[in-house]
């Protein structure tokens, strides 16, 4: 009778045991994929880095031309383009308000 029990508690056992591991098993195959989903992520996310610092760089170079062709071009607006005469009535250098000349008088 003694080795009838012993054999029932050790089948209950084997059973109980059989089953936890099927679910530790089933719990390890859900941490690889999730583990395996977050590494691909983890590389996408590294590869739109890596697209998005070329973007800047190749932006940051055309702002910089840009620049450039904007201070020469304000450079040669002043160096290049002589200052106009004044505009007078009387005279190059003269004007009517110099003259004694005011609104009401005309």
């Amino acid at each position: 009778m003694r080795i009838a029990l012993q054999l029932e508690v050790w089948t209950q056992d084997s059973e109980r045991l059989s089953q936890s591991l099927v679910t530790a098993q089933a719990d390890s195959k859900k941490v690889r994929q999730l583990t395996q989903q977050g590494n691909d992520a983890t590389a996408v996310a590294k590869m739109e880095i890596a697209e998005q610092s070329k973007l800047i760089a190749e932006q940051s170079k055309l702002l910089e031309k840009v620049i450039e062709s904007l201070e020469a071009v304000i450079r040669g607006v002043h160096t290049d383009t002589p200052r106009p005469p004044p505009y007078t009535e009387n005279g190059p250098g003269r004007t009517g308000m110099h003259q004694g000349k005011g609104l009401e008088s005309r």
